[in-house]
């Protein structure tokens, strides 16, 4: 079992036998790190379940307390019931989201009911049809998509929803015909590339992976703003699909070779002199800018060139996306995009109860109402300042 598998199972234990009672507050966060000897995000991954299973609530500034709720299987939907279904329930994106669409929700007077398609096209299928069968007040969905351009992988279910009248909000990704909030994943990649640029930055290169379309668009938005620039297009690698262990080695051989780094041994690297680097690539002391598609991705390489002996930002500058709670340790201290989960999960609530009221009153509803988030750059110590005398100019300057 993981980590977040025991904090999540000695809950559960504690509310059987009633150690901790209705209403009490639970152990703080760091308590239960410090407990299982393990770090916060897996603790923050077992309350989140605890959440979506309605055992749990979480009072801002206060801490989570069990809540006056048997630990029997939820009732079937009602019409009063808003379902919200996402990819994820506990990746680290999804846990304050939850906690503010539920409240949101709760606040209307409705019941919040919340689904995990675990990533799994058909899971998510079946989701929908169930979901469809009990006809709920309205559904938050953040689709699977995996096309840059194409519609969602189950939009035709999608489609059902919106015919039968049923409120519906996609969250994340824009989906033709249907309403959607989502951020601008395509202009944080050309705002990323023009930061990297005007820090005097001039290697760049970009890590992403296939499979969730923001990421795509992450990247191509990196890619146009550096080719509009009139610099070369960046070094890019695409990470495989799979678990996160996957990643290490196509990472490892990534920066060996754009740092002409040779393995000797298990742990020890040598950095090849600059005079053997091909005449035609940069010399090693010029840094490579990576911008990654999420933190995960940013935090993996990261580690990797520190095991290289590569220095960040020196060496490799990063920017993240997502602003994780691990971006924000002062020892990793990673720029990062901020995905605003706590807004867009009050925000969907809001723009779904704006469609439910408009069906109540007889009010003809909009086919498509669509907002889109700039997300904010989160700056901290990962990406290096290139003094103004030591800057090269590009091919538009």
């Amino acid at each position: 079992m993981s980590k977040s598998d025991d904090v999540y199972q000695w809950l559960k234990d504690q509310f059987a036998s009633n150690a901790i009672p209705v209403g009490e507050r639970l152990p703080s966060e760091p308590e239960l790190a410090r407990r299982f000897g393990s770090s916060r995000p897996p603790v923050r991954q077992a309350l989140a379940r605890l959440i979506h299973e309605g055992l749990i609530e979480t009072r801002q500034g206060k801490g989570s307390f069990r809540k006056a709720r048997s630990l029997a299987p939820e009732s079937p939907l009602s019409t009063s019931d808003i379902a919200v279904l996402l990819p994820n329930l506990s990746d680290y994106i999804y846990p304050e989201l939850v906690e503010a669409a539920g409240s949101a929700i709760r606040e209307r007077g409705a019941h919040a009911l919340f689904a995990c398609s675990e990533g799994s096209p058909a899971i998510e299928a079946d989701l929908l049809s169930r979901l469809f069968e009990r006809r709920p007040r309205g559904l938050i969905v953040s689709p699977l998509c995996t096309d840059p351009a194409g519609p969602a992988m189950n939009q035709s279910l999608l489609k059902q929803f919106q015919t039968a009248g049923i409120p519906l909000l996609v969250l994340d990704h824009e989906l033709t015909g249907l309403s959607s909030l989502y951020l601008d994943d395509y202009e944080a990649g050309r705002h990323a590339a023009a930061y990297l640029y005007e820090r005097g930055l001039r290697r760049f290169g970009v890590l992403w992976k296939r499979g969730h379309r923001p990421f795509w668009h992450r990247m191509q938005g990196y890619i146009d703003e550096l080719m509009g620039l009139g610099l070369p297009e960046p070094v890019s690698l695409c990470l495989p699909e799979g678990p996160e262990t996957s990643w290490k080695e196509p990472l490892r051989a990534f920066l060996q070779e754009q740092f002409h780094i040779k393995d000797l041994s298990p742990g020890i690297s040598h950095r090849a002199p600059s005079q053997q680097n091909p005449p035609t690539s940069l010399s090693k002391s010029v840094p490579l800018a990576l911008f990654c598609a999420n933190d995960t991705m940013a935090l993996a390489v990261r580690s990797e060139a520190l095991d290289l002996g590569l220095r960040i930002p020196q060496d490799l500058s990063l920017i993240g996306f997502d602003d994780s709670p691990l971006a924000r340790i002062r020892e990793i201290d990673l720029t990062s995009f901020r995905y605003p989960s706590r807004f867009l999960g009050t925000r969907a609530v809001e723009m779904l109860f704006d469609q439910i009221d408009k069906k109540l009153q007889n009010r003809e509803l909009e086919p498509q109402y669509t907002i889109k988030i700039m997300p904010p750059l989160i700056e901290r110590g990962s990406v290096l300042t290139v003094p103004d005398h030591h800057r090269q100019r590009s091919p538009n300057e």
